[in-house]
């Protein structure tokens, strides 16, 4: 299975498991390594969300980076927009290996991280901004050239 279809194997299970918030998460997947992304409400969303990772036919090892947070609307909304915004950027054959951290708050995204170059850092700038309830980007992100 290609990258692409493990991911999308992974967020139709994650969807399918009534714990979980499948518009909160965002996979990463790498070679069969896929990183979770993204804000739940319970360290119970968090153990589903990563053992129902683990369970897809093509997942090697999952590295659960999902943060735990009390979610009221406000939360809930923030953290659908970072699983957007951070689906968007990996969809992006030039940067769909880039370790990124994405943080968002009331339209806000921050990002953080490495990129190839500086042409990267923009294009993943104005990916950002594209994303539904993106309102502004803090551009965080370092370029290795």
């Amino acid at each position: 299975m290609s990258d692409t279809e493990v991911q999308r194997a992974i967020m139709q299970a994650l969807a399918d498991n009534p714990h979980v918030h499948a518009d909160e998460i965002a996979a990463q997947v790498n070679a069969g390594d896929v990183v979770l992304h993204g804000t739940v409400g319970s360290p119970l969303q968090r153990d589903e969300a990563a053992t129902t990772a683990e369970a897809v036919p093509g997942v090697r090892h999952v590295d659960d980076q999902l943060r735990v947070r009390f979610m009221d609307s406000d939360r809930r909304a923030d953290a659908a927009t970072q699983a957007a915004v951070v689906d968007a950027l990996t969809a992006d054959p030039d940067l769909h290996t880039a370790f990124l951290d994405v943080a968002t708050r009331g339209g806000t995204v921050t990002l953080r991280g490495v990129v190839e170059n500086a042409e990267l850092r923009g294009k993943a700038a104005a990916i950002a901004f594209s994303v539904p309830g993106v309102d502004e980007v803090h551009n965080r992100l370092e370029s290795a050239r």
